[in-house]
């Protein structure tokens, strides 16, 4: 499922893993980097053909090295393509870039954090009623 991703405008100096303002696999223009965590990176991107925002997680390239990693990164993305449910983001494509690194292409959710939501909450507590809302 998915082809490779390539990643195009890439200037000489400029950091290949920062994919602001490229375009990739010829369906996406990325826009900003959203969010990142110890394997990865999200990004907001507009999915050209179908006029609409999407999200690229794209692992950071010591985790692509990692082949247990990569094969759970894969599982992960076909396990969640499965799923259909109002609370869980919609992974519509995975793969690798041409440099090697993985990919899944999923829905943006427009919002805060929950890291965010933590940091505002006294005493980084939610409310029962928020925290299932």
């Amino acid at each position: 499922m998915g082809s490779g991703m390539s990643i195009n405008n890439e200037t000489p100096g400029q950091d290949p893993s920062d994919l602001s303002g490229k375009a990739v696999a010829g369906r996406f223009q990325v826009e900003r980097r959203v969010g990142d965590g110890a394997t990865g990176v999200v990004w907001k991107a507009h999915h050209l053909a179908l006029d609409r925002e999407c999200a690229i997680k794209v692992l950071k390239d010591t985790s692509a090295a990692d082949g247990q990693l990569a094969a759970r990164f894969r599982r992960e993305g076909r396990a969640a393509s499965r799923l259909d449910h109002p609370n869980i983001v919609y992974i519509s494509d995975f793969g690798r870039t041409d440099d090697g690194r993985l990919y899944l292409v999923m829905e943006h959710v427009p919002g805060q954090t929950l890291q965010v939501v933590l940091d505002e909450a006294p005493g980084r507590k939610l409310p029962r009623s928020r925290a299932l809302d």
